[in-house]
């Protein structure tokens, strides 16, 4: 059946994963995820683009499916799967992962680590918020290697562009109106005026967890804060925790300066912000509130 899965309609294939899906048993499980692995590897290759990311998302979607009936194939699977954490399936892929650190303890160390090391390589908002609560709730060892891969990440506060250097890259690379002659298809001539619209700056040599706050996303940088507080509480060596501390406080208070300088937060998004960071900070500097934790 799963030969099918060659056929170059989208349909075609999404009807074979579900009759597999299906039928498949304890016996042949490890043989038809290790085909549904050979697939979603040849999903990013020039060679199958022509199915693109919601096929690999079927697959993976697919994988995950067998991953919760049949335990035993789980950590074969959610390795591999965590390399593509950095395409465009990278949310698929993590909503595995954290069912996977949910269900199994046993595999929380290793795939926590792992996720560690390919934490700079994601690029997107949303897979990087879920990626820092996973590491904030379910890191209890190596917490100080954690926080400091995240912080060196995170990079030092303040989260904003030099504001003349950002004038003077606008300044230089602002919108531009070319006017030129062109001949009509009847002969005469006309003038066309071209508007050309300002490239967006990018931040090449920037950690991609600072580029994402230095843009303005205070959901992010919330989630950051969440998860660094989370950590620092669970250190048990004093002067770790206190290192740890009073890092985590100065970016938090970065992150609350960035949202209140970014013109694209709402009102509700800056309060909302700074509550949770208030809270945050107090927790972690005030003894009397972490005791009624």
């Amino acid at each position: 059946i799963l030969r099918a899965l060659s056929s170059p309609s989208q349909d075609i294939c999404q009807k074979v994963v579900q009759v597999a899906i299906d039928v498949v048993t304890a016996r042949n499980v490890q043989e038809v995820v290790n085909v549904l692995k050979r697939e979603v590897q040849k999903t990013m290759s020039d060679d199958n683009s022509g199915k693109g990311s919601t096929y690999r998302n079927m697959l993976i979607r697919a994988i995950h499916g067998c991953a919760v009936r049949f335990p035993q194939i789980a950590e074969s699977v959610v390795h591999v799967l965590m390399d593509f954490l950095s395409s465009d399936s990278g949310m698929q892929v993590i909503i595995f992962v954290r069912a996977i650190v949910e269900q199994y303890p046993l595999l929380r160390a290793p795939l926590l680590s792992k996720l560690l090391t390919i934490l700079e390589d994601v690029r997107s908002n949303q897979v990087l918020c879920v990626c820092l609560w996973i590491l904030g709730e379910y890191t209890e060892t190596n917490i100080v290697e954690a926080v400091e891969t995240i912080t060196d990440q995170t990079g030092e506060p303040p989260f904003l562009i030099d504001i003349n250097s950002k004038e003077e890259v606008l300044h230089d690379v602002g919108p531009k109106i070319v006017t030129k002659n062109v001949i009509l298809p009847d002969g005469t001539y006309a003038t066309q005026s071209i508007y050309s619209e300002a490239p967006k700056i990018v931040h090449d040599n920037i950690p991609g967890l600072r580029r994402m706050l230095i843009d303005g996303d205070v959901f992010l940088g919330e989630i950051l804060g969440s998860c660094l507080t989370k950590l620092c509480l669970r250190e048990k060596d004093v002067l770790q925790a206190k290192k740890m501390t009073a890092r985590t406080v100065l970016i938090m208070c970065g992150v609350v300066k960035m949202a209140e300088m970014t013109v694209a937060a709402q009102l509700s998004s800056l309060l909302d912000c700074q509550d949770r960071i208030s809270l945050n900070v107090r927790v972690l500097l005030d003894p009397k509130a972490r005791d009624m934790l």
